[in-house]
């Protein structure tokens, strides 16, 4: 929803406010249902934008199968949001790391070995005293992925964005 609402510029992700004398009132929030669901059917008709229904099942085996449904499916794009909702036995791989580093695996594998090209998304970690935090614009190192050490071994690229929440200036926050 936050993707396709980009076409009526909207964010139709989030609850709708119809009401300017609101408070918090902006008009990215202020669309009706029949606009949502008329840009969600422009996407999915055009036939390019698949959404996984995973009917609740965020193993990591429901993601491999979806992959190479997609695949199959001659989808060569997969966006995969987020690494750290899929679900792994974390005792088997002796803990969350061990688990996070054991999903980037097989996702890699998957990307290795396959006619498609997987995009990650990833929380951050805290950043460490020193340096400026992430929502104050701070800069991204590829150690302050989750699952990092995975995710450099096995990715191709490694995009870190970055923008200062609590500027002055809304231009400068939504940046």
């Amino acid at each position: 929803r936050a993707f396709i609402g980009k076409w009526i510029d909207k964010r139709i992700e989030l609850p709708q406010m119809h009401d300017p004398r609101e408070d918090g009132y902006r008009e990215v929030f202020d669309y009706t249902k029949e606009e949502a669901d008329a840009a969600i059917d422009y996407v999915a008709d055009t036939g390019k934008l698949f959404v996984a229904d995973l009917e609740g099942d965020y193993s990591m085996d429901k993601i491999e199968q979806t992959c190479l449904e997609f695949e199959a499916m001659g989808v060569q794009n997969i966006i995969i949001d987020n690494l750290t909702g899929i679900k792994l036995d974390e005792k088997q791989f002796g803990g969350k790391v061990g688990a996070l580093d054991e999903c980037v695996k097989r996702i890699g594998t998957i990307k290795d070995r396959h006619a498609v090209s997987i995009f990650l998304v990833t929380h951050l970690t805290r950043v460490g005293n020193g340096r400026v935090p992430h929502e104050e614009g701070g800069d991204v190192y590829l150690s302050d992925l989750r699952g990092s050490g995975a995710i450099g071994f096995w990715a191709s690229y490694v995009l870190a964005i970055k923008r200062n929440t609590r500027a002055e200036s809304l231009d400068e926050r939504t940046t």
